[in-house]
């Protein structure tokens, strides 16, 4: 552990928190609901079966973006669960999905966006912060 603005922070469990993050989203926008949200981005899919990207992305480029992403989240909310429990976390961390949620809502009053696509993502925040949470939370407690 390394000691983050007074927070001793277990940057084992930012690993594999931000990897729980990965792969969650993997399984959440590719078999559980892949179809529907690419229908709700009006985005098609390739010959193979395998999600079509919008113009200029990369498959790789996206899935570093998303890894990234799942870090910079593990790291935050590792600093906000503290030495804590893996219940503790898994509370802070429902808590930052309903927050991440929120915003989310404000975004899509502006979007144009269904509300299929936003509860998906909206979705896919609440599950992946709440496990993140437990994860951190079990890694730093004291």
């Amino acid at each position: 552990m390394a000691e983050v603005l007074g927070v001793d922070i277990s940057w084992l469990g930012v690993l594999i928190a931000g990897i729980a993050l990965f792969a969650l989203g993997a399984l959440w926008y590719v078999p559980l609901l892949g179809k529907v949200y690419r229908r709700e981005l009006g985005v098609a899919e390739s010959a193979d079966g395998a999600p079509a990207l919008p113009d200029g992305a990369t498959f790789g480029k996206a899935l570093l973006g998303q890894l990234i992403a799942g870090l910079i989240m593990a790291t935050v909310l590792a600093w906000l669960i503290g030495n804590s429990s893996a219940g503790r976390g898994a509370i802070v961390g429902l808590a930052a999905g309903v927050l991440l949620g929120a915003a989310l809502l404000q975004l899509y009053q502006f979007e144009g966006r269904s509300i299929r696509h936003l509860l998906i993502n909206v979705g896919y925040l609440l599950v992946g912060a709440t496990v993140a949470g437990s994860i951190l939370g079990a890694f730093q407690a004291p």
